[in-house]
């Protein structure tokens, strides 16, 4: 056998044990179940894919969005959506290519998720909401609520990117070419597999958060499991590529709605310092810190932070 017909032949064999550990860890993932208990689960036909989403209570629109990252959906709020329920008629989404909605293969970018979240309040939840987005989703919010503020009564942002979008996400020569590979059939997906093992996004949650006593087995797996979905890299790969990128300096400062910055103190992604670029562009917003918390206030400390929003949100009211 000739050098080159080993190499080709090792090559092969390769390739096919890569193509062969991508197809377990394919299949080692089970369909997500519904990330929260309260309310019953929906499904919005959107032109791009079906948006699955949860929505419980009475009372005014609560549109709670999660953020970006490998293995976002819904389950971000599951020690809020109940007691939020309480008080609103709450909406819990999976953006597209997150958590129960579809996965399509395309370029996910800030447009596409702004115009999502219009279409769908426009849509489903039809009335002047209430609205709370974390990380990076908080921008795309922030644009619809500027280009529609009719549709609007009051947000709050947690934790959002750098008010000009140049942290918080890769982009840049680097992150285009790592997001190319990453969209590659064979090592793209075996790429990815290893971006989001379980080590991996158990380390992950660690850096996000200074409480890490409710990152249990069960909290871990669920992430696992949420990003190995099919389909689950396409979005990540966009997060990566910078094209969720936005600068919403502009867009923040034309807000007249209430809005209300809520950060850790000890965020890692997006620390706490970049709350005086929003609060310069727009005098109206207020800020509520976290103290020993990072980008998860809403996870870390789940009690407080619901009060926080009925405090914020039923003094907006409207009276009947």
């Amino acid at each position: 056998m000739s050098r080159a017909t080993q190499i080709a032949a090792g090559t092969g064999l390769t390739l096919a044990g890569v193509a062969g550990l991508n197809a377990l860890v394919q299949s080692s993932a089970r369909k997500l179940p519904n990330a929260l208990k309260e309310g019953e689960r929906h499904t919005y036909e959107w032109r791009y894919g079906r948006v699955s989403y949860q929505v419980a209570g009475e009372g005014q629109p609560l549109l709670l969005i999660h953020g970006v990252y490998a293995g976002a959906s819904n389950f971000e709020w599951r020690h809020n959506f109940g007691a939020l329920a309480d008080n609103f008629r709450a909406y819990a989404i999976d953006l597209l290519g997150f958590g129960r909605s579809d996965r399509p293969t395309i370029t996910y970018t800030d447009d596409l998720y702004t115009d999502l979240i219009h279409d769908f309040v426009r849509d489903v939840v039809a009335d002047p909401a209430f609205a709370i987005a974390s990380s990076v989703s908080a921008s795309f919010l922030v644009a619809d609520a500027a280009a529609t503020p009719d549709a609007y009564r009051g947000l709050i942002l947690i934790c959002p990117q750098e008010i000009e979008g140049r942290e918080g996400q890769p982009g840049g020569v680097a992150g285009r070419a790592y997001a190319s590979i990453l969209r590659t059939p064979l090592v793209g997906t075996a790429l990815y597999n290893s971006l989001v093992s379980t080590p991996r996004i158990r380390s992950e949650l660690r850096k996000v958060r200074e409480r890490t006593d409710g990152l249990d087995n069960e909290t871990v797996r669920y992430y696992h499991r949420s990003s190995h979905q099919p389909g689950a890299k396409w979005a990540t790969s966009s997060f990566l590529s910078g094209d969720l990128r936005r600068n919403i300096r502009g867009e923040f400062r034309s807000l007249q709605m209430p809005v209300l910055l809520v950060w850790g103190d000890r965020a890692a992604y997006s620390p706490v310092e970049n709350a005086a670029a929003y609060l310069a562009a727009n005098p109206r917003a207020s800020l509520q810190v976290f103290e020993e918390c990072g980008n998860q206030p809403h996870e870390e400390y789940p009690d407080r932070f619901n009060d926080l929003v009925l405090c914020q949100f039923q003094a907006l009211v409207p009276a009947e």
